[in-house]
């Protein structure tokens, strides 16, 4: 019984603290909240009350002026400044005691031009006098003036207008109110707030007399200083004030606003008080049910218990005792205890692994980029050149080596867009096409190409296609067309003499179900074949299948392995049965639509390797071998190149010039591609598009996108040759083309 009720007062127990905690953490949150938000409040009032001092301060100011304004236009006081002294003063009498009345003045004093008062009201100074007051003299020169004075018992706020008799100035009018005690007073029983005028040096006027022992010369200090208004709250008197700093015309001030605040915080310590006996109530409710809520729950662990004791009773004959039932839940404890150690360290380790995972894929993809990158640009010179200077004469030794270059260079070429397809197989970046194509003439022309190839090795290659093929598929002719052109080459490689066979059959075995057709294609030759022990390897990338096979027939081990990924991602499996000696057979099975139209697809011809281009082309590049052979290839067909050598230059050309067609490199100094292109889309906004066409040596597919996204037509990776520049040509400079020779032949889409 001592482990029961041991179990259900500890979790009553924890039950209550998690209660009381919870309660307290309320109640403190709660009343900090609701300190937090009258405080607030009573803050926002001060600032209101600021606003509403300085609004009236600076309507006083304003109705100083205006007054003065409206009283020097009144000819009846310019002609009083300059009569007799018995009817002036009779005169004056009658026209401004109006103002004295309503107390929209405190003091007026009129001057004659020799600055002598002539009528003076609200002051005890005597008429005849010479005004000391500033701006008269500046007055009786036509200019209006305003300004503060600091006296005893406040401040006066003048403002002085000259007045015109005849378009001649007879004179000045001064009006002036005082900003004292008893102003302070009375603006103080209007907002319901104490108030405190302070200049720099000392307190000014005030509403009441005991606030001037409250002055917190800090604050003065700081509002002076920052221009801001300053809060203070007593904690004890329950005060707010505020330091509010006044512009009064041209002089600064410091206005002090106090409000009471105590009957607010009286409300909230009566709300603090209700929001104990409340948490009192839930409290105790919580905890009777809490302690429901503990036996109803410990009811099934007591069965369980007194179950498990009567099965040891009768196994064992003996009861079990508290230790070892407390050693028992010990261990169970520890064990998970253990586990969930285990779980968080294989969980951080799974962590670290992915991340190291994730930061060497993007290194990779990192590495390729610029690799592929400055691998192309001086293979674009090399070829290039070479291309070039096959169209040279040349003797035979010559033709020879710049063949031999073009071949290597050819072979380069291959290896690195073997390792790019490689890479975007292996992130997954391989986007499958589903357009319609002809797979006869596809099978056709691979054996067309490799037939004389194979020739040269003394190798027969021949092409079987199924009678009943149809004549239009849907698929991804461009990666079905590099799969069959890699095996096909890698039999006439490994094929020195014998035959070679590329077919393509309807498999009627296949589930037709989806409304797919599915065809088996199949090469086999009678080369050199594999061993057992090196098809086991033969699919892994950079892997052949002997040694020697590098030395003697080349390659990287790449081709059957991108191959193999390509065929899985279009839906099929690549198969392959060698016998070492007697040749090697490669097959694999592909579904493929049928489209709704059988209608062939529209051929474009070939452009005529002899046809020019009369155009002006602007070249962007920075290397200077690829300028050479930019340059001269353009100028074989015809076209005549500008090239600057950064993509600022390029901007700068294409404002002052005119050209059929942009040849943009992407990584330039000064300005890249991709900014000079938006830069010349934007110049260009409205008006003549001059087609854009990035030649870059990158190459990915992330590349090509970021070309067309940066406003490029299209794009033409390096390395370049003559036919790529000529189709290039002929695709964007068609209607230029076309003007010359008569035709009209429509501009392809972006």
């Amino acid at each position: 019984m001592q482990f029961r009720y041991g179990i259900t007062a500890s979790l009553t127990a924890l039950l209550v603290m998690v209660i009381l905690l919870s309660q307290g953490s309320a109640y403190l949150t709660t009343s900090e909240q609701l300190r937090q938000t009258v405080r607030e409040r009573e803050i926002d009032k001060v600032k209101t009350l600021g606003n509403i001092i300085e609004q009236l301060l600076q309507r006083e100011t304003t109705r100083t002026r205006e007054l003065a304004k409206l009283l020097a236009s009144n000819p009846t006081l310019a002609t009083a400044a300059t009569g007799n002294v018995a009817s002036r003063e009779q005169l004056l009498d009658d026209t401004l005691k109006q103002l004295f009345s309503g107390r929209q003045i405190d003091l007026l004093e009129i001057t004659d031009a020799s600055e002598t008062i002539v009528y003076r009201a609200g002051s005890n100074a005597a008429v005849g006098e010479r005004s000391a007051v500033w701006g008269v003299t500046e007055a009786l020169t036509g200019a209006s003036g305003i300004a503060t004075t600091i006296e005893a018992k406040g401040v006066t706020v003048r403002a002085i207008e000259p007045l015109r008799q005849n378009g001649r100035i007879t004179g000045t009018l001064m009006t002036g109110i005082y900003m004292n005690s008893n102003y302070l007073a009375n603006l103080s029983r209007q907002i319901g707030a104490n108030l405190v005028l302070v200049s720099r040096s000392k307190p000014v006027a005030t509403s009441a007399p005991g606030m001037l022992e409250s002055l917190d010369a800090t604050a003065i200090r700081e509002a002076f200083e920052q221009k801001i208004p300053i809060y203070r709250e007593d904690a004890a008197t329950r005060v707010t004030r505020v330091y509010l700093p006044v512009l009064i015309v041209d002089e600064g001030f410091v206005v002090l606003a106090e409000i009471d605040s105590s009957a607010v915080y009286k409300g909230l310590e009566k709300t603090r008080q209700q929001m104990v006996l409340s948490a009192l109530a839930i409290l105790i409710a919580s905890v009777i049910a809490g302690i429901i809520l503990v036996a109803l729950l410990m009811q099934p662990l007591r069965s369980l218990r007194q179950r498990a004791e009567r099965s040891v009773n009768k196994l064992t004959g003996v009861a079990p005792t508290e230790e070892r039932t407390g050693n028992e839940v010990t261990s169970v404890v520890g064990v998970l205890d253990e586990l969930t150690a285990a779980l968080l360290t294989r969980n951080r380790e799974l962590a670290e692994a992915k991340a190291a995972a994730e930061a060497a894929s993007d290194a990779k993809s990192q590495f390729l980029s610029n690799m592929s990158h400055e691998i192309r640009t001086p293979l674009n010179g090399v070829l290039g050149m070479a291309e070039l200077l096959q169209g040279t004469p040349l003797s035979e030794e010559q033709r020879k080596y710049t063949r031999a270059i073009t071949a290597s260079g050819r072979t380069l070429h291959e290896l690195l867009s073997d390792i790019l397809d490689l890479a975007k197989i292996e992130a997954r970046a391989v986007k499958l096409e589903d357009i319609a194509f002809n797979p006869v003439a596809m099978v056709t022309d691979i054996g067309d190409a490799y037939r004389e190839l194979a020739a040269n090795r003394g190798t027969l290659l021949t092409v079987k296609i199924d009678p009943t093929l149809p004549a239009q598929l849907a698929g991804d002719p461009t990666r079905l067309r590099q799969v069959l052109s890699n095996l096909a080459g890698n039999a006439v490689k490994f094929t020195e003499h014998g035959e070679i066979t590329v077919g393509v059959y309807v498999n009627d075995r296949r589930d037709r179900t989806s409304g797919k057709l599915w065809l088996r294609f199949t090469v086999r030759d009678t080369g050199i074949g594999i061993d057992d022990a090196a098809k086991a390897r033969l699919f892994q990338p950079f892997t052949q299948a002997d040694s020697s096979t590098t030395r003697n027939f080349g390659g990287t081990g790449l081709g059957l392995v991108i191959c193999k990924h390509l065929v899985e991602l279009m839906g099929g499996d690549l198969h392959l049965e060698s016998t070492l000696g007697k040749g090697t057979s490669l097959w694999f099975d592909l579904p493929f639509g049928i489209p709704a139209t059988t209608a062939a697809p529209a051929v474009k011809a070939p452009q005529s390797a002899a046809a020019t281009f009369p155009v002006r082309v602007l070249v962007a590049e920075d290397n200077a071998v690829n300028k050479e052979v930019i340059r001269a290839m353009l100028q074989r067909l015809g076209a005549t190149s500008t090239i600057v050598e950064n993509g600022q230059l390029a901007v700068e050309a294409a404002r002052q010039a005119t050209f059929d067609l942009i040849l943009m490199d992407c990584q330039m100094p000064v300005l890249d591609g991709y900014q000079a292109a938006a830069a010349i889309r934007h110049d260009q906004s409205g008006g003549t598009r001059v087609p854009i066409v990035a030649l870059t040596a990158n190459a990915l597919a992330d590349d090509r996108q970021q070309c067309l996204d940066a406003g490029m037509d299209d794009y033409l990776a390096k390395p370049v040759n003559l036919g790529k520049l000529r189709d290039m040509l002929a695709k964007w400079t068609a209607p230029q083309q076309a003007a010359g020779e008569g035709a009209s032949t429509p501009t392809p889409a972006p």
